[in-house]
Order: C-alpha cells, then sequence, then structure tokens
C-alpha cells in the first residue's frame, strides 16, 4: 500500500508530496527533501528527536482528516 505526505501535513508551508511503500521509505524521502529544499541540516534531519516529530506527522497524515491534530506551521 502507498504511503502519501505533503509538506504542509508535515507543518512546512508547500505542497510537496512524498510518496512510498514504506514507512521507512517514507521517512528517508522525508529526510533528503528535508535536506535538499528546506535547508535542515543533515545532523538535525537525522536526530531522533526529530524522525520522531515526522514518523507522529507522517502517522497523523493517515488518519481520518476529523481525527487529525493540526501540525504547527514552520
Amino acid at each position: 500500500m502507498a504511503i502519501t505526505i505533503t509538506c504542509e501535513a508535515m507543518g512546512y508551508g508547500n505542497t510537496h508530496e512524498v510518496s512510498g511503500g514504506s514507512f521507512a521509505e517514507i521517512l528517508g524521502d522525508v529526510q533528503k527533501h528535508a535536506i535538499e529544499e528546506h535547508g535542515v541540516p543533515e545532523k538535525l534531519a537525522h536526530l531522533p528527536e526529530q524522525i520522531e516529530i515526522w514518523e507522529g506527522a507522517i502517522r497523523q497524515s493517515s488518519r481520518p482528516s476529523k481525527a487529525r491534530t493540526p501540525r504547527p506551521k514552520e
């Protein structure tokens, strides 16, 4: 099953989409995009605390829209 998440769902201000077939694939693509397009330092993109934030946003985006918790904007 494909998973898709947008930057907007992650709290960033654009509509770029990342898709993949597994949670690990999505997270890797999110890290790469955050580093290349949002200027997130590579060290920060690999910190457990940042990964936890992104994992929560990915899980949240798979919930029905009425059950989602709004993500803070960048």
